[in-house]
């Protein structure tokens, strides 16, 4: 897979992929954050956190080694009634209703442990089933003095609108506005908050 700032390959490693940044994106920050979040233990149910750094023979650092998950994305499977039919078969309120509580519980943990993701959207949420799901793209979570350097615009509160994202530590209050979208999303698949239609 490939996205913004890097590419995901399988390794030879059971289990694991291992995610290679573009040149332009392998900083001395970006390296420094990986190695404290290594430095915590961090096992989440849910979470792909880091579990290595990823270095060339001469020891350059070139990325970081992860969880390979499954799962559908939650923004091309649940946003909407025909996605939802069409990806999750039999899913009625009451699944929509525990996947919520599934995405909530992971992002709790993460909160005791003063880890913000930041960037919560519907594209970094893998659903294998009501009871299981992966976020991933830990590495751009926000941990310790290290922003989360990423954003999503509807999900963003107005106050952080237009703001470079990795000017600032977000707050408990940021987090928590884009968790309610995103649950009220969940709820009425696809359906935003503050969305409207003919005024």
């Amino acid at each position: 897979a490939a996205g913004g700032e890097g590419s995901v390959y399988r390794t030879n490693l059971p289990g694991q992929v291992c995610k290679i940044y573009h040149q332009d994106k392998l900083t001395i920050a970006r390296y420094e954050k990986l190695r404290l979040m290594l430095s915590r233990e961090v096992s989440i149910r849910g979470v792909c956190w880091p579990t290595d750094l990823a270095q060339v023979a001469d020891g350059t650092f070139v990325g970081y080694l992860m969880p390979e998950v499954r799962g559908k994305i939650l923004r091309t499977s649940v946003w909407g009634k025909k996605l939802l039919e069409r990806h999750h078969p039999g899913f009625t309120r009451l699944h929509l209703v525990k996947l919520c509580e599934t995405i909530a519980d992971a992002i709790r943990q993460l909160h005791e442990l003063n880890i913000f993701i930041g960037d919560i959207n519907p594209m970094n949420v893998l659903i294998v089933d009501e009871n299981e799901i992966h976020i991933v793209d830990a590495d751009s979570f926000q941990v310790g003095p290290y922003p989360c350097p990423v954003g999503t615009e509807p999900y963003t509160p107005a106050r952080l609108q237009g703001k470079s994202f990795g000017s600032f530590l977000r707050t408990h209050d940021d987090e928590m506005f884009a968790v309610t979208i995103l649950l009220f999303e969940i709820l009425l698949p696809g359906k935003h908050p503050y969305s409207a239609q003919e005024g």
